[in-house]
Order: structure tokens, then C-alpha cells, then sequence
């Protein structure tokens, strides 16, 4: 399957080829799915955590992403791709669906946001299949976390989940909805529903086999993020904690959400100005950063000026 997608995917993000038209013509949707898709698949770092749901993986002062690390195409290839599928006389959900997707890629939310919109209507109207709506609701509802439309976040969520309660009742789907809810409640200051929303999806992500122990790790760091926000510090440290021992454990101590975890720690020990503490999680980071993604790399930096700022105020 792999060989295939990359095959046409090659074809048509190569205007040259003698086949380009032919092929862009018939097989714009599903290449659609590959822009998405190949990416992840030819990857050699991380991708993205389990069930596709958002995940924040910040430090207090919202400056170190730690997840989603996997290698993407050039923006001129979702622009190619993107304006050979609106050319397509097709409108339906997984049409409107991939759509969503590539200008979601682009950043272009407002246009995602249309499509959606449109692909969830139309998946109503067709009766598509459960999974698949839940699928849509479940990425309509982080695309809505990142244009910070919070209370329409938490409706995708609970459409989401009320689609699986009468179809599958998926254990899975259920902590990922869960998650949304708390991130979203989070993102409004509801610390308390956020956390009342978290244990929910901890509890299912530690009883459930095949949910990965990465997400669990994932919960646990926005919990102590939630704690931050309260001036917990101590049971933030604690739910930080719990994170990294989940992440040396799985992905070891030289991985870069590894990294996001110690500096994440430097950071509740920063706020709470004991700086040296916080200086030696932050210098924990910065080697792991530097030998993995390199000196230039925008974490590496962003960790060093990090150090800078606990060094000027020591």
C-alpha cells in the first residue's frame, strides 16, 4: 500500500510527468489522503499521539511544544494537491473530508473549518459509517481548539462521543473525547471541569491495553499543567513526574519528548524561583535537544533562551 500511495503521490507532485494530468485527474481524493497520510508513514520521528487528539506539551509559559516531531512536504505540494481536488466535480463528505484536512495542513482554518462543516453535514445526510463520523468530529473539534473556538470544541467532543456511546461505545474514543473536553474546559480557565475531565481519560487510558502508555504520559503532563495554572506546584512536580517515568521508560532519556517533560519540570521550579533546581532540568534539556534535534533547532533554542532567563534572574 505504502509503495502504491507513493508511487502516484510522486506523480502528482511532479507536474513533468508525462502522466500528471491522467493521474491527478482520477486520483486527486485518495492523494488527498496521502498528503496526510505519507507523511506519518515515511516519518522517522515522532507523528502523532494516539487517536489523533490534542495534546499540549508546553511548559507554564506556554513556550516548548514536545510532541509531533514528524517530517512533513513542502507547502508548494499541498498548494498542488489542494488546487487539483477544487478543480474535481465531486462534493461529498470524504471528499470535503480530505479537504479539511490539506487546508488544515496549510493552516488555512477557516477554509478547514468550511469543509468540515460541509463533510459532517453530508456524512449525516449519507448515514457514513460511525467511525468515520466520529473521525470527523474528532479533528473538527482540534482544529476549533487551535482557532480558540472552545465552546464549539466541546460540542464537536460531545457529538463525537455521543456517536460512539450509540454505535461502538469504543473505550478508545471515549478517552480521546474525554481529552478534548478537559483541554477545552483548560483553555477557558474551568480548571476544575478540566481535571474532572482528565481523570476520566487517565482512567480509561490505564485500564485499557491497546491505548498507548504514551498517551497516558500525555494526560499526565496536562494535568500538571492545570496544576501549574492553580499555583499547585507540588502536585504539578508530581504529575510531571508520573509523565516522565512513562517516558523513559517507552521512548528512553535521549528522545525530545523526553526533553519536553524535563523542561517542562525546569519550568514549575522557575515559576516557584528556585532557579537552581530549575536550571538543572533546563540543562537536561538542552543536551538531549542539541544531540538529537541540533543546535539550530527551534526547541533547542527555545530551551536556551529558557536558560538565559533563569541565569538573569539567579
Amino acid at each position: 500500500m505504502k509503495k502504491i500511495l507513493k508511487k502516484y503521490f510522486d506523480i502528482i507532485t511532479n507536474k513533468e510527468h508525462p502522466t500528471y494530468k491522467k493521474v491527478a485527474a482520477v486520483c486527486a481524493p485518495i492523494l488527498a489522503v496521502a498528503a496526510v497520510v505519507l507523511p506519518i508513514m515515511f516519518s522517522n520521528g515522532d507523528t502523532t499521539n494516539v487517536n489523533g487528539t490534542y495534546a499540549e506539551s508546553i511548559n507554564v509559559n506556554g513556550t516548548y511544544v514536545g510532541e509531533n516531531y514528524g517530517n512533513v512536504y513542502n507547502g508548494d505540494i499541498y498548494n498542488n494537491i489542494i488546487i487539483e481536488n477544487e478543480k474535481l466535480p465531486v462534493s461529498n463528505a470524504s471528499h470535503n473530508y480530505n479537504m479539511a484536512l490539506l487546508y488544515e495542513e496549510q493552516l488555512d482554518y477557516k477554509k478547514a473549518e468550511e469543509h468540515y462543516k460541509l463533510a459532517i453535514e453530508e456524512a449525516k445526510l449519507n448515514s457514513d459509517t460511525s467511525s468515520d463520523r466520529i473521525a470527523m468530529y474528532n479533528n473538527y473539534a482540534i482544529l476549533l481548539l487551535e482557532m480558540a473556538k472552545y465552546n464549539e470544541a466541546i460540542d464537536a467532543a460531545n457529538h463525537m462521543q455521543s456517536i460512539n456511546i450509540d454505535t461502538d461505545n469504543d473505550e478508545n474514543t471515549t478517552a480521546a473525547a474525554y481529552h478534548l473536553l478537559a483541554f477545552a474546559y483548560k483553555q477557558q480557565g474551568d480548571y476544575s471541569k478540566s481535571l474532572e475531565w482528565y481523570d476520566k481519560a487517565l482512567m480509561i487510558s490505564e485500564k485499557v491495553a491497546d491505548i498507548d502508555y504514551l498517551f497516558t504520559a500525555i494526560i499526565c503532563n496536562n494535568i500538571a499543567v492545570v496544576y501549574t495554572k492553580q499555583s499547585e506546584y507540588k502536585k504539578a512536580l508530581e504529575w510531571h513526574e508520573k509523565a516522565l517515568a512513562i517516558r523513559e521508560k517507552v521512548l528512553g532519556d535521549e528522545h525530545p519528548d523526553t526533553a519536553a517533560t524535563y523542561n517542562n519540570i525546569a519550568g514549575v521550579y522557575k515559576t516557584q524561583g528556585e532557579y537552581t533546581k530549575a536550571l538543572e532540568w533546563y540543562e537536561k534539556a538542552l543536551g538531549i535537544c542539541e544531540k538529537v534535534l541540533g543546535k539550530e533547532h527551534l526547541n533547542t533554542m527555545i530551551v536556551k533562551n529558557n536558560i538565559a532567563e533563569v541565569k538573569a534572574e539567579m
